[in-house]
C-alpha cells in the first residue's frame, strides 16, 4: 500500500508558516461568518429557524469547497486561495454549531465530543456494526464505583443518549436524516463534512511532525 500523499507540501520552516497563515485566515473568516449569521444588522439574536437555515448554507458552502485530499491532487493549489484549506472552514463551524450545541445538550461529555462525533460519522459513512453505537461504546470508559455491576448499562445508556443528541443537532444542520426503518443515514452534505473533517485530523498530525521537523518554529493552530 503506497503512503498517503502529504496534505500539504512543508519543506521548510517558510513553508510551515505559510500553510498555518491560510490555515488561521481561514478558521477566522469561517468564524466571523459564523457569529455574522447569529444575530440581525442591528445585533439582535435570530429566530432559531432563520439562524439553522442561514448556518446550514454557510457549512454546505464550505463543505462543497474541495478537501484537502482532492486539493492536494492539483498543481500548485496554494495559488487557490479561495478553496484551498476550506477544511478548515468546515473544522470550525462544526465545532461552533454542531458541537457547541451537542456539548448544551450533554456538558459531562464536552472532552470526548468530537472523537465521539467522528466515530459516528463513520460509522454511517461505512456502516460495520449492527447498532450505531457501538463504536460510540468501544471507544468510551465508563466506571460505576457505587455499583459496578451496572457500569455497562450505565454507558450504553449514555451513548444511547449521546447518539441520539448528535443525530438531532446533525439532522438540524443537514448532515444526517431519518432512513427507512427510523434508521439514520448520512446526507450527501454529511459525508462531505465527514471527509473535511477526516483531512482536519490529518493536518493536525502533519502540522505536529513539520514542528519536530523544524523545531525552532512552534506551530500555533486550532479549528475549535
Amino acid at each position: 500500500m503506497l503512503p498517503m500523499k502529504p496534505l500539504a507540501p512543508i519543506n521548510s520552516v517558510d513553508d510551515l508558516k505559510k500553510i498555518l497563515f491560510i490555515q488561521k485566515t481561514v478558521t477566522d473568516r469561517a468564524k466571523a461568518e459564523m457569529l455574522g449569521i447569529a444575530t440581525d444588522g442591528v445585533g439582535n439574536p435570530k429566530a432559531a429557524e432563520k439562524f439553522i437555515m442561514e448556518e446550514r448554507k454557510l457549512l454546505m458552502k464550505y463543505a462543497n469547497y474541495p478537501t484537502l485530499s482532492e486539493m492536494a491532487e492539483e498543481p500548485e493549489a496554494l495559488m487557490n486561495g479561495t478553496k484551498w484549506g476550506a477544511t478548515f472552514g468546515v473544522a470550525i463551524l462544526v465545532g461552533g454549531l454542531i458541537l457547541e450545541e451537542v456539548k448544551r445538550l450533554q456538558p459531562h461529555l464536552e472532552p470526548v465530543l468530537r472523537h465521539m462525533l467522528m466515530l459516528l460519522l463513520d460509522e454511517l459513512n461505512h456502516p460495520r456494526h449492527k447498532y450505531l453505537i457501538e463504536p460510540l461504546e468501544r471507544n468510551l470508559t465508563i466506571t460505576s464505583k457505587a455499583n459496578p455491576s451496572k457500569a455497562a448499562a450505565i454507558k450504553r445508556q449514555v451513548c444511547t443518549d449521546l447518539a441520539d443528541a448528535m443525530v438531532a443537532v446533525g439532522t438540524q444542520f443537514g448532515i444526517v436524516k431519518g432512513g427507512s426503518n427510523n434508521g439514520v443515514v448520512l446526507t450527501p452534505l454529511g459525508r462531505r463534512v465527514f471527509l473535511h473533517m477526516v483531512d482536519a485530523e490529518r493536518f493536525i498530525q502533519e502540522m505536529g511532525k513539520a514542528h519536530v521537523r523544524f523545531q525552532t518554529t512552534k506551530p500555533k493552530f486550532s479549528m475549535s
